[in-house]
């Protein structure tokens, strides 16, 4: 009984697999679509919640709107999760200075460090690049 069944799990898996191969390769035949022009992007905000990892958005989510309720920044389009550790070694925490460069810049520097790599030499960040080819540019902070 253990061998026909298996066989029929077998069968079935065959046959999914070939109609889904089937599938494919019908839309490999078909005539190509009209590549779409996708519209330049015209504006990029990037909001950075500061030391805000997925425990304090759930705590939030939570305290505000229970357990199946919607966060406002759950409805934005895109989002995604950064750890930037500092390079200093002998450090384990990272502070807003360090994470804000490497966010800023791309590289990695020491805590207490803005804008500059770990010989303390400044390095560009995306606003000013953005400005060297005549963009737009701002910066807003909650800081104190």
């Amino acid at each position: 009984m253990f061998q026909s069944k298996r066989r029929a799990a077998l069968l079935i898996a065959g046959l999914s697999a070939g109609l889904a191969l089937y599938h494919a390769g019908q839309d490999a035949w078909a005539a190509p679509a009209k590549p779409t022009k996708q519209p330049a992007v015209k504006n990029v905000v990037l909001f950075v919640g500061d030391g805000m990892g997925t425990a304090h958005r759930n705590a939030i989510r939570l305290a505000t709107k229970g357990i199946a309720g919607e966060l406002e920044m759950d409805d934005m389009p895109y989002s995604g999760l950064v750890h930037t550790n500092s390079a200093d070694s002998k450090s384990f925490i990272t502070d807003s200075a360090a994470a804000a460069t490497a966010m800023a810049t791309g590289v990695k520097t020491y805590n207490g460090a803005i804008s500059v790599d770990l010989q303390g030499k400044p390095v560009e960040t995306i606003l000013e690049q953005a400005k060297k080819v005549d963009k737009a540019t701002g910066l807003v902070t909650t800081a104190k």
